[in-house]
C-alpha cells in the first residue's frame, strides 16, 4: 500500500524472521520479530516492522485503495472474488516521495529523497 508519505508492504510467507533491531518500538500487543509481517517505511524516517491483525490485501481493492489499476497504471487480479490492485513485476508506481518497484526477485522502495527504504522477498529483506 502506497500514500504520498509512506508504504506499508505486508508478507504472507517468509523465510525468515527480522532482525530485533528492525523491529517498528510502536508494534502493538504481542508483536514480534516471528510474527512480524508488514515492513512500514514512513516520508524521512527508517523502515520497521510490525504485525498487522488482518490482510491489509482488501485496501487494493478497485472500489477501495486500488486505484491506480482503475486508471489503467497498473494491473488487476481477482483473488477471493474481488478485483484487486497488483503492480506487476518489472513496473513501478510513485506517489510522493514513495516509490515502488516490483521484480520477481522482490520488492524495492526506496525513498526518492536519497533517504531510507527497503527491499523485501520472500527469502531475505534488507530494511533502512
Amino acid at each position: 500500500m502506497i500514500r504520498l508519505d509512506s508504504v506499508v508492504c505486508q508478507i504472507v510467507e517468509k523465510e525468515f524472521e527480522p532482525a530485533e533491531v528492525d523491529l517498528s518500538p510502536d508494534a502493538l500487543g504481542d508483536c514480534t520479530t516471528a510474527t512480524a509481517d508488514a515492513l512500514t517505511l514512513l516520508a524521512g524516517e527508517f523502515s520497521a516492522w510490525s504485525c498487522t491483525s488482518e490482510t491489509i490485501r482488501g485496501q487494493a481493492a478497485l472500489d477501495r485503495g486500488g486505484w491506480w489499476a482503475a486508471d489503467g497504471v497498473g494491473e488487476t487480479e481477482i483473488i477471493d472474488g474481488t478485483p484487486l490492485a497488483v503492480l506487476a513485476y518489472g513496473e513501478a508506481m510513485q506517489l510522493g516521495e514513495m516509490v515502488c518497484r516490483s521484480e520477481r526477485s522482490g520488492v524495492s522502495c526506496p525513498a526518492t529523497d536519497g533517504g531510507h527504504g527497503f527491499n523485501l522477498a520472500r527469502a531475505d529483506y534488507l530494511a533502512g
